[in-house]
């Protein structure tokens, strides 16, 4: 229930928008919005990265694991966000063997 009530309203809000969003998306002040918004959301995302990978590499395996997982983001053009699960799950796998 607590998922639904974080995640419904910005899903309900993106919805409502889209229609209108189809309409004006050529007007300049619309295009403009949506640059500098574009820009704020790449922003705050690159600093939460930041902040939590310092916070969470304390070990040799996590530093090789963010090299990795940073030059695949840097070289290949578009990864399926199903590959960074599988990946993830494969490492968490391999990681906890005894």
């Amino acid at each position: 229930m607590a998922t639904l009530g974080v995640f419904a309203p910005s899903q309900i809000f993106i919805a409502l928008l889209t229609h209108w969003y189809e309409r004006f998306k050529s007007v300049a002040a619309i295009k403009n919005v949506m640059v500098m918004t574009l820009a704020a959301v790449t922003g705050l995302i690159a600093g939460v990265s930041v902040t939590l990978g310092i916070s969470l590499i304390h070990t040799v395996l996590g530093a090789l694991l963010a090299v990795v997982v940073a030059i695949l983001a840097l070289r290949v053009k578009k990864i399926p966000y199903w590959a960074f699960i599988l990946g993830a799950a494969l490492f968490g796998t391999i990681r906890l063997k005894p």
